[in-house]
């Protein structure tokens, strides 16, 4: 059983569906997909959880592409509010959402390994090519990030894409002082720096596996993160997979075509039901 593990709220619904679509379609093994969400309407409305109906339709559709599919709801509300004794939100640029990575130590459902996706992640191969590489002697597995690997130290992982070895995170409690030190502390990244501070025995992977440029033919893993551009003027690129007509048209990315096609009769489908009722 592969494992997979995704964060977010309603407004990233659509990147979960999309991402995991992808997956689906190019892996036929069993693959359990834990989704952890958050009702945060207090700090923003934009922080609306994900439900029980959403998941309960992402399963069905899912399941078109891959009969051995289960996707399980965890709503770490409680948990994220008795954490964070500030009660608000503790990030510049990002929403509360990415620390939900750091709560999965605490979900005893959650096997010895797991992959946590970032929402903006789509498969272009067989992900169990990384389910399957042996961590047994690291906390976890990830590739360098593209900008933080120059600006920050040459051995800086990217957090958007993790194998993660939840047995030794559980014994070395990475995860749970990295998760205090976000809660306490106020800086661009903080989670990611956390991780990448607290888990000390990290096994480097290929680009292949996180690839946060150009797609290449190798690509397993497509990230469509930030990006940095200097031409005409600098300044960041923030396209991501649900963004199709800019994916196409100034991505110049056409590798998941297949998946947009599935994901617009999928979308057709429902629409279709749902005026029915």
């Amino acid at each position: 059983m592969i494992e997979i593990v995704y964060g977010g709220n309603k407004a990233v619904l659509e990147g979960i569906r999309l991402s995991s679509l992808s997956i689906c379609k190019h892996c036929s093994k069993p693959i359990l997909f834990y989704i952890l969400t958050m009702d945060l309407r207090n700090v923003s409305n934009r922080y609306q959880p994900i439900n029980e109906e959403e998941v309960d339709e992402l399963k069905s559709q899912l399941r078109t592409l891959n009969p051995d599919v289960d996707v399980r709801l965890y709503d770490l509300t409680q948990k994220y509010l008795m954490e964070n004794k500030y009660k608000r939100d503790i990030h510049h640029s990002y929403t509360p959402y990415c620390l939900l990575r750091l709560f999965s130590y605490q979900i005893e459902d959650i096997g010895d390994k797991v992959i946590y996706l970032d929402v903006d992640t789509m498969a272009y191969g067989n992900i169990e090519e990384l389910f399957n590489i042996d961590i047994t002697d690291y906390e976890l597995a990830g590739v360098k990030d593209a900008m933080g690997k120059y600006w920050i130290n040459p051995k800086y992982i990217n957090s958007g894409v993790l194998l993660i070895n939840m047995k030794k995170v559980r014994e070395t409690s990475s995860f749970e002082r990295a998760l205090k030190y976000t809660l306490s502390h106020r800086s661009i990244l903080i989670d990611q720096n956390a991780i990448n501070h607290y888990c000390k025995k990290k096994l480097y992977l290929e680009n292949k596996f996180n690839n946060q440029r150009k797609m290449t033919d190798d690509t397993l893993i497509k990230h469509f993160c930030k990006v940095l551009k200097f031409f005409p003027f600098m300044h960041c690129e923030n396209i991501k997979q649900w963004h199709i007509d800019k994916v196409r048209n100034k991505l110049q990315i056409h590798h998941f075509d297949d998946i947009y096609k599935i994901y617009f009769d999928l979308t057709k489908k429902r629409t279709s039901v749902n005026h029915k009722d």
